[in-house]
């Protein structure tokens, strides 16, 4: 069983949601990652042992027995042998968005066929705008919407009140329209991300079992895998997908066929695309960047009084930027100015989604001088400088 990943996770104090302290306490830090393989030197610099109390507990999600062999599978797509430098892609006629399954960050939400769908304390609720349907009890996380279908991972041990970002579960498909659920594998995988190419899923290496690196691997109609690609998860961009050569120094590149289009100092995660924009926390100073796919313009999303500021979480709604700040504020992106502007509301965020229409996140109230122990699944809908909330569940 692999060892949980910490990576980096800037924790506010107060957003703790095992519980919140002062709104005037100052955010600590966390720095700690546990047994990842092929990530940057910077990365690997700070791992650390972890504990038995810490690990993430998938054996109960365990069907299959021994499964080293299924990574054992060859890689179909093998790493770049020629690196150019990255200068923009062909426009793709309809980009994935990956905006709600970032790395190391718990999903909750995706939404398609006129619907949102999220969990929330072990039931998956379906939200057309209007109302809000509970659908099934279970403990889904990486929540995926295609054609009709509900794709998630099981884990009844990730506890959204502790550090550990990295889970890991029973990849399972429901039938929105008659209600089947079924089981496609038989072992834990992680980051499942499904399109018109298929089901995808991460398969994170440890230092007991370092090679294959971690990598990227598709379900077959089957129920058989092959391993893609090196890479932390399947982000694809038209034709081209963002590899991992992690043969010598880390490469991060938009590969297709031998070829990689290399992304210079760009050491990446909680990435994501959104339309013909790649965004990601730098590993290097935790700001926010986003990427233009198509000209390879990247723009350092750091408002101008920097001094030490981060990002927790964020989204992107429309081709607005929001984000969650050090001090547990709900920031919106201006690019005119290059600064954020607050958005006043009552709730304190801890993680932060998007459909097509709203935002939604993990919060709890905030009181005068205090912040509540209380967390809730939250609906922004915000016009200009109108903000309306709405707990649903």
């Amino acid at each position: 069983m692999k060892r949980v990943i910490k990576i980096l996770a800037a924790v506010s104090a107060v957003l703790l949601l095992g519980g919140c302290g002062s709104e005037n306490e100052q955010p600590s830090e966390i720095s700690e990652i546990s047994d990842i393989s092929g990530i940057s030197d910077s990365v690997q610099e700070e791992i650390s042992s972890t504990d038995e109390s810490d690990k993430t507990d998938s054996s109960s999600s365990t069907v299959g027995g021994d499964i080293s062999s299924i990574w054992d599978i060859p890689e179909k797509e093998e790493a770049p042998t020629e690196f150019e430098p990255f200068a923009g892609l062909p426009k793709a006629d309809d980009p994935l968005n990956t905006v709600n399954s970032k790395d190391f960050r718990p999903s909750l939400l995706c939404y398609g066929g006129g619907n949102t769908f999220f969990m929330w304390n072990g039931t998956v609720y379906k939200h057309n705008g209007e109302t809000t349907e509970a659908l099934f009890e279970k403990n889904a996380y990486d929540l995926n919407y295609y054609d009709g279908m509900l794709y998630f991972i099981e884990n009844d041990s990730y506890d959204l009140s502790n550090t550990k970002t990295h889970i890991e579960g029973l990849l399972y498909r429901y039938d929105l329209n008659s209600g089947a659920m079924e089981a496609l594998t038989d072992h834990p995988v992680s980051l499942p991300v499904v399109s018109g190419g298929g089901i995808f899923f991460t398969h994170y290496a440890t230092t007991e079992a370092p090679k294959p690196p971690t990598g990227i691997y598709r379900v077959g109609e089957d129920g058989t895998y092959e391993r893609l690609y090196s890479g932390m998860k399947h982000i694809e961009y038209g034709e081209y997908r963002l590899k991992y050569d992690w043969s010598d120094e880390e490469k991060v590149c938009f590969s297709r066929d031998d070829t990689g289009l290399l992304l210079e100092n760009v050491h990446p995660y909680w990435d994501c695309i959104v339309g013909d924009y790649y965004y990601y926390r730098s590993n290097d100073d935790r700001s926010l960047n986003r990427l233009s796919v198509l000209t390879g313009e990247t723009a350092t999303l750091k408002p101008t009084d920097e001094s030490g500021f981060f990002c927790i979480d964020y989204t992107v709604l429309n081709g607005v930027i929001y984000l969650i700040g050090n001090q547990s504020e709900l920031l919106r992106y201006n690019f005119e100015t290059g600064d954020y502007t607050e958005i006043d509301y009552k709730h304190v965020f801890r993680y932060i989604y998007a459909d097509e229409n709203n935002i939604y996140g993990v919060a709890c109230d905030r009181e005068e001088n205090s912040i509540s122990h209380t967390f809730h699944f939250i609906k922004l809908s915000i016009d200009g400088d109108t903000v309306k909330d709405e707990i649903l569940a």
